[in-house]
């Protein structure tokens, strides 16, 4: 994760003018533009989406776990 990044989840940020939130995940070296949200949690649940879709969660082990997938949790959005 970025040492710039003040969301605490890897690939959701802040736009400062308008105020909403982003995501985007990075593939091969290519950024994937996941959308704008007006809510911090949509941001990341977009990005989670995308982890999963990608299998890229639990692959080896609980240290794998995205980001995305710990705030959720921590949130008991999911399981």
């Amino acid at each position: 994760m970025s040492c710039n990044n003040v969301s605490g989840v890897k690939g959701v940020f802040l736009h400062k003018q308008t105020q909403k939130w982003s995501a985007n995940i990075c593939i091969d070296g290519k950024t994937k533009y996941l959308g704008i949200y007006k809510n911090f949690d949509d941001a990341v649940f977009a990005r989670y989406l995308e982890e999963v879709r990608l299998c890229w969660l639990g692959c080896h082990s609980l240290s794998n776990m995205g980001s995305a997938y710990l705030y959720l949790k921590r949130k008991n959005y999911v399981l």
